[in-house]
């Protein structure tokens, strides 16, 4: 007599990862359903597609800080995948800073001013947001402070980025310019001497 008994096939183990992905700031990102890596199929089986999600959402907005986020992956899709118990590894999903370019103006100033210039750049192109740039340029030159020395001498000095930023969604380029120092005009006048005829003067 022969008694019949059950074959189980049991479900093998597949493990679908997303893979990471980097969108720069203020640019919006489908992170779409194809970034994934798989381990575990058999038999020619094959996954076409996984939902990948950061937040909740497919698309990544223009707005999100930079900064490392989490990918989720769920809801895989494919061939056969029914004989499988899947299991999702989150991914990274990496927003990189958004390049801008400072470009400075060069400026000037005479010897020994009270103060010096106004140090500006160019409209910066590229912010978005709302966001602005902030700050001030900076110099090693000097201005005269009432003591003696204490203003830089006439020549070329380098206008330097100072605290100018955008905050840390931006990375920026950015272009030097020059100041200049020039001469102060100085009037020498002789002063006024008187002689006798018939005697020697000598100037001092």
């Amino acid at each position: 007599a022969y008694t019949a008994a059950n074959l189980t096939v049991n479900p093998a183990t597949l493990t679908v990862t997303a893979t990471a992905q980097s969108s720069t700031y203020g640019t919006t990102y489908t992170l779409g359903t194809t970034s994934f890596s798989s381990v575990g199929l058999l038999n020619g089986d094959s996954i076409s597609s996984v939902n990948l999600t950061y937040a909740g959402n497919t698309v990544v907005p223009g707005t999100t800080a930079v900064n490392a986020y989490a990918i989720s992956a769920n809801n895989a899709a494919g061939v056969r995948l029914s004989n499988y118990t899947l299991t999702y590894q989150t991914g990274v999903l990496t927003v990189d800073p958004k390049p801008i370019s400072v470009i400075a103006n060069n400026a000037t100033m005479i010897y020994a001013d009270a103060t010096l210039p106004a140090f500006t750049y160019q409209s910066v192109t590229g912010l978005v947001n709302g966001d602005v740039a902030t700050g001030s340029l900076t110099t090693l030159a000097t201005a005269f402070n009432g003591s003696a020395g204490s203003a830089s001498n006439v020549g070329v000095y380098g206008i330097t980025q100072g605290s100018v930023t955008a905050g840390r969604n931006y990375v920026i380029t950015y272009t030097p310019a020059s100041m200049t120092v020039t001469p102060a005009n100085l009037a020498v006048s002789a002063a006024d001497q008187s002689t006798t005829y018939g005697s020697l003067l000598v100037l001092p």
